[in-house]
């Protein structure tokens, strides 16, 4: 079985999606849209969701499952790091 979560950043600012507990981010832009499809769920399987502030959303796996795939609204993959150069605290190479 596969799970589903939707995201969409109706905001102004960059908003930063984080896929616990892997720590696999994903930035997106105003009005954009990633769909998360945890792979192989098994039945009791479901995402939970934190909203930290107004620029960040942690996503926990809670149950068993082969893997999450980020896909955008064209359906392509997305991979994690996506618009990292977005995000002003993260940590910079000197």
């Amino acid at each position: 079985m596969n799970s589903k979560l939707s995201m969409t950043n109706f905001s102004e600012r960059p908003l930063l999606v984080v896929i616990e507990p892997m720590a696999e981010d994903y930035i997106l832009t105003p009005d954009e849209s990633l769909v998360f499809i945890a792979q192989e769920a098994d039945e009791e399987f479901y995402f939970s969701v934190v909203v930290r502030g107004d620029t960040e959303v942690l996503v926990y796996i809670e149950g068993k499952c082969a893997g999450v795939v980020a896909y955008n609204r064209e359906g392509n993959v997305v991979e994690y790091g996506y618009n990292r150069h977005l995000n002003p605290d993260y940590p910079k190479v000197p």
